[in-house]
């Protein structure tokens, strides 16, 4: 579910479909888990019939603006796997010796040991960018397949390889590295007190606990137009542009709040590309299940009545955390 379609299915002659929502398999897969199978089965069979047609690796930011004899050099290293839904592609705490790309499918990703679960990740996602830069570390979060997904990985024993014969390259990803290793895990709570000025240290708090870290590279999408948006992002460091239809019209530099129609509404589609134009960095935050929650809260206290705006959506928020409301300026 809330994966996007890699194709187009058109009739050529009359036909009669039936068709089974995502919210309705998910409840048999509950169910009938054995039978269920049989769907996973069908989609494997898909996953390895598109694979030529999906994302490809080398459209990555940080790999796009490479030397097309280094890309062709890393292609032959690249390996596919089909994973199933409930498989791991990364363990928080392991280390970070590979770079993944989700060509096709839907991942979730978890914090703490499984306990929270932070954001999806669809089509054109990447994990693990430490091990593509060099940077020595260890995985900060946990990746579960929720459908059948096409994996690309590539070693970090192969760039190294690779490197060797491309000296201008391994300067590029070098430079790219110490850009970001100062931003990499850093919660930018003095942003967030800039961003959401007069709110108080509790909301602060509240709302940072909500965020997770995310490093941008030039050309990197936050926000796809006529995508379904989930994600909320507060830009801490860095620019993005902003295209309709093609057409560019403005760029951001940081702080900015990015994607707050996905906290009103959840699943709408974005009105506009968002791109990241240099290297920077952002929080970002999965909206779906804290915007059931206030929604909810506020229709127990209005009968449902009314337009609920960004700005009452949060202060909502604020006041279901441990804080005093009357800190609020």
């Amino acid at each position: 579910p809330g994966t996007r379609s890699a194709v187009t299915i058109t009739a050529v002659t009359d036909c009669v479909l039936w068709d089974i929502g995502s919210a309705a398999l998910a409840e048999l897969r509950i169910k009938f888990p054995t039978e269920c199978a049989f769907f996973d089965k069908v989609a494997l069979k898909h996953v390895q019939m598109l694979a030529p047609y999906t994302e490809h690796i080398m459209n990555v930011p940080m790999l796009r603006a490479g030397e097309l004899a280094f890309l062709y050099e890393l292609d032959k290293h690249v390996t596919s796997q089909v994973k199933m839904p409930g498989e791991e592609i990364v363990k928080e705490g392991e280390d970070c010796d590979s770079f993944y790309f989700l060509a096709l499918g839907v991942c979730s990703v978890y914090r703490g040991g499984n306990a929270r679960r932070i954001t999806f990740l669809q089509e054109a996602s990447f994990i693990g960018e430490n091990a593509l830069l060099g940077i020595p570390s260890k995985h900060t979060d946990t990746v579960v397949c929720d459908t059948v997904c096409d994996v690309r990985q590539l070693a970090r024993s192969d760039v190294e390889k690779s490197l060797v014969h491309y000296p201008r390259e391994a300067r590029r990803l070098e430079q790219i590295g110490d850009a970001l290793h100062g931003s990499i895990g850093q919660v930018a709570r003095d942003e967030l007190r800039r961003v959401f000025k007069g709110f108080s240290e509790g909301f602060i708090k509240a709302l940072s606990d909500q965020f997770y870290d995310q490093p941008l590279f030039s050309g990197q999408a936050l926000i796809k137009q006529n995508a379904p948006a989930h994600s909320m992002f507060v830009l801490t460091k860095g620019k993005v542009d902003i295209h309709v239809d093609g057409v560019k019209v403005t760029s951001l530099e940081a702080p900015q709040v990015l994607g707050e129609n996905a906290l009103l509404n959840p699943g709408v589609k974005a009105t506009a590309n968002v791109t990241s134009s240099i290297i920077g960095d952002c929080l970002a935050m999965h909206t779906d299940r804290i915007s059931k929650e206030l929604h909810a809260r506020r229709s127990r206290r209005t009968g449902g009545m009314g337009v609920l705006g960004v700005e009452e959506l949060l202060r909502l928020w604020a006041s279901q955390s441990t804080m005093d409301i009357h800190e609020w300026a």
